[in-house]
Formats: C-alpha cells, structure tokens, sequence
C-alpha cells in the first residue's frame, strides 16, 4: 500500500483532498514533502502525509501521521504501525507505507481518525413559557445624571 491509495479513499468517501503542500530541500535536492488531509468539517489536520526521498537507496519511502488515537498502537500489533513521525501528542499514530502495509487497517484507522475530529457537545436551546408580551425585557430607566430622584408615588 502506498499513500495514493489513502488520499483516493480520502477523496472517494470523505471529498477531501491533499493540502498545505510543502516541500523541505536539502541543499539544491528536495527531501521531503509535506502534505495534510483535513476534517471535511473541522478543517483540523486528521492525516500528515510524509514523502521522503532516499538517495542512497533511489526510492521514496512514505509515512503517514493519522490522529486516531494512542490506543490504536494497542489494538495493533503490526510493524508498520508506529508512533507518529512528525506531530506530537498522544492521538497521533505513524504508519510507514510499504508491500507489508495493510490497506483494510489503514482505511479503518483514518476512518476513526474522522470520527475523532467530530464536534462533541450540545446545542441547549432555552424557551419561555410566558406569552411573548410578558416574557419582553422590561427596563427601569435611571435619571439623568444630576437629577433629583422621584420621592414617593404620584397621586
């Protein structure tokens, strides 16, 4: 499995594709490349993409950070399953790319990785019971500065 493979599922169930495209040289040769694939509605970053070229070997190796959380390193037991490469903090999980990558493991984990990044809380709406006239907001004006207050209630 390769990271094509996860940015068409990205854009084949989700309808989001690679962002923040970003390319770190080293001297006059590119290294690395940067990609993101955000939440389709938090825009927060769920999945870093990693391309690395390899000179001396004259291949590109590929990781991935997904944020799907520590305990996916639990559940799994897989050697392409590590700790993240790039982003720091315990939701994040590397996958390194290769023939041994499983496709099925990696789809289930950025799909829990979108599930992740959903808003969690309510929406409380309060209502008034009251008829609208009674439920108006009343106000007592206060006198001008440097007026007598009113002594007692007209006749």
């Amino acid at each position: 499995m390769d990271i094509s493979e996860l940015t068409a599922y990205a854009e084949e169930k989700y309808h989001i594709g690679e962002v923040n495209r970003r390319t770190e040289m080293s001297g006059s040769r590119p290294v690395t490349r940067l990609s993101s694939l955000l939440h389709p509605r938090s825009g927060k970053p769920v999945a870093l993409l990693i391309r690395y070229w390899d000179f001396e070997l004259g291949d590109e190796a590929q990781f991935c950070d997904l944020k799907c959380g520590h305990a996916s390193l639990l559940r799994s037991s897989e050697p392409w399953l590590t700790a993240p490469y790039r982003m720091k903090g315990a939701d994040w999980v590397g996958v390194r790319f290769g023939a041994d990558t499983q496709q099925e493991t990696v789809f289930q984990l950025f799909d829990d990785a979108i599930k992740a990044g959903q808003a969690w809380g309510y929406t409380i709406t309060l209502g008034s019971m009251l008829p609208s006239r009674e439920s108006e907001y009343r106000d007592t004006p206060l006198p001008p500065p440097g007026s007598q207050p009113r002594r007692g209630m007209p006749k």
